[in-house]
């Protein structure tokens, strides 16, 4: 009777907390892809990634980077606050820590990243950075 009971419990809970997961962790998601195609130079992927409004802004960054290699370095992101818009769209706060590193005619130069709050907005299901 405990085991049924426990169980009983347990799994409405492990369900309330897988559920609640994929909320918080897909903002930091989209915006380690965001990088991760900003840095490998996936502009299919990085315009994908980032809404309408913010995107010749993100390419114009993304054009800055363009002839030289860059990479990640020691990359960690985390959500640091949600609000709602005034279309009723979550807006999700994402900061990262870590840099950029990008090769400079042989000079190695490191972009802080932990100097901007990015921000993700949830538009219809599609999680697109827009802007920091």
């Amino acid at each position: 009777m405990k085991t049924l009971l426990a169980l009983l419990v347990c799994i409405p809970l492990v369900f309330f907390t897988v559920g609640c997961q994929p909320t918080q962790a897909a903002p930091v998601n989209a915006m380690q892809a965001f990088l991760t195609a900003f840095t490998t130079k996936d502009e299919n992927t990085l315009i994908g990634l980032t809404c309408k409004e913010w995107q010749d802004q993100a390419l114009l960054e993304y054009d800055s980077f363009g002839n030289v290699t860059t990479e990640l370095k020691d990359v960690t992101c985390k959500l640091t606050g949600q609000s709602t818009n005034a279309q009723g769209e979550a807006v999700y706060s994402v900061n990262c820590t870590g840099a950029i590193s990008a090769s400079y005619n042989g000079e190695l130069r490191t972009f802080d990243l932990g100097k901007r709050v990015y921000q993700v907005v949830d538009r219809g299901g599609s999680l697109q950075i827009c802007g920091y």
